[in-house]
């Protein structure tokens, strides 16, 4: 798993468009459609500024009524995979 230290932006080449309770986002480079779900689409609006970890886990913990540390592991795991996929990357 990626240790994320620093904040967590989407990357430019990905469009994305909010369809109620869910995101539908394409990326440009590699031509991907992707449906992201309830906390997913979630954590992809709270990153439209750049968020580190620390800060995107306190807004689930108030939204989600748990701890951000609870949260830690889970959103870490998915940051990975996006970043693996090149929808996001990660910023000093």
């Amino acid at each position: 798993m990626l240790t994320i230290t620093g904040k967590v932006a989407r990357s430019p080449s990905v469009l994305s468009s909010d369809l109620d309770k869910s995101i539908v986002m394409m990326d440009l480079e590699g031509g991907n459609y992707y449906d992201l779900g309830d906390s997913a689409a979630t954590i992809w609006k709270l990153i439209e500024e750049p968020k580190t970890l620390d800060e995107i886990c306190a807004k689930l913990a108030i939204k989600y009524r748990t701890s951000a540390a609870d949260c830690a592991d889970d959103v870490s795991r998915f940051i990975t995979v996006l970043r693996e996929k090149a929808l996001v990357v990660i910023e000093p």
